[in-house]
């Protein structure tokens, strides 16, 4: 039956008019969901346009963040590390369970925290509190800190400006007077379409202008570089700043903490130009001009202790916190 609901539903009016048409989409092509899902979670391409992490993440980090004080406990319960302890472990079914699906989830390079919250109550029911009642105190106090700065940073801060920014998006791309604007989300999660609304008004022509939502999340910079740079893309700032309002027009959606706007203070620059390869015809120029700040956005995604060290990523996640929206064209001038 849920083979046949999906069927049904991705297959279309055209497949359903019938028992009989629908039958025959289920002999030709049904649609089996669990089998869609781990053919496309085996293609490293795929996972790389969500983000990529290593098989480690989700037992050092990701439990970690979900369990905070509570994994103290849970691991001072598994000492001594015995043989007996271990038989004692596998014989637990709800500790068991989640070591399990924890682990097989490892597999996978994309690892979210998310993924593991139906592992957290097995995990809690293997807790044990401490027999004396200072400990104890202690850990409900721990517990209750942890729970509530975990709270504000997840449920305020982290991607906190996604949903603002995309209710304001006619209004932040409206001046581009462009009758089709492309935004681009990189390095945050995808924008909920359906908050656009209804297609704006074009303020010169007062006919309906399209927004096209593009995430673009685990694509590298120089790959964001080469994607605004291509024909199909590209806007001339010659056209955008020319009387006539343009057939298109580009926005990025990014979080201020990318390493793209190093050295530059982008909540406070109007805007600022990247240079590309010198190789390149006339020196093309990328200009971005700003249009939008949401301060309330904390990208957590987008941490590299490898390169950055734990100081300088924590510097840059925390201290350039917020979510901007740029204009993008092409300049092919030297300025």
């Amino acid at each position: 039956m849920a083979i046949a609901t999906d069927t049904a539903f991705y297959a279309g009016p055209a497949s359903t008019t019938s028992f009989r048409a629908l039958f025959a989409r289920l002999l030709e092509a049904p649609v089996i969901t669990p089998l869609n899902s781990l053919r496309y979670n085996s293609q490293n391409s795929n996972l790389a346009l969500h983000g990529l992490h290593p098989h480690y993440q989700h037992f050092l980090v990701n439990l970690p963040q979900l369990l905070g004080p509570a994994l103290i406990l849970l691991l001072r319960s598994l000492q001594p590390f015995t043989i007996s302890k271990l038989k004692a472990v596998l014989a637990n079914t709800q500790l068991a369970s989640a070591l399990t699906g924890t682990l097989i989830l490892s597999l996978v390079p994309h690892q979210e925290p998310r993924f593991l919250i139906p592992c957290i109550p097995l995990l809690l029911t293997c807790v044990r509190l401490p027999t004396s009642e200072h400990w104890r105190r202690g850990f409900w106090i721990c517990w209750a800190v942890f729970n509530v700065l975990m709270a504000v940073l997840m449920g305020v801060y982290h991607q906190g400006g996604v949903i603002p920014a995309q209710i304001a998006m006619p209004q932040v791309v409206r001046s581009a007077n462009a009758s089709n604007v492309t935004v681009f989300w990189w390095k945050t999660y995808p924008a909920p379409t359906y908050l656009v609304g209804a297609p704006p008004l074009d303020p010169v022509s007062n006919k309906s202008f399209n927004i096209t939502t593009v995430p673009i999340m685990g694509l590298s910079e120089q790959g964001l570089k080469d994607m605004l740079l291509a024909s199909n893309y590209a806007v001339d700032c010659v056209e955008e700043s020319s009387p006539s309002s343009p057939s298109s027009a580009i926005s990025l959606a990014a979080p201020l903490s990318a390493h793209l706007f190093d050295d530059r203070t982008a909540d406070q620059a109007k805007s600022f130009l990247v240079r590309e390869k010198e190789e390149l015809p006339g020196g093309r120029i990328l200009r971005f001009t700003k249009r939008y700040i949401y301060r309330r956005h904390v990208n957590l995604d987008d941490l590299d202790f490898a390169d950055d060290g734990v100081f300088g990523t924590f510097g840059r996640v925390f201290g350039r916190a917020g979510l901007g929206v740029w204009r993008v064209c092409t300049d092919f001038r030297d300025t």
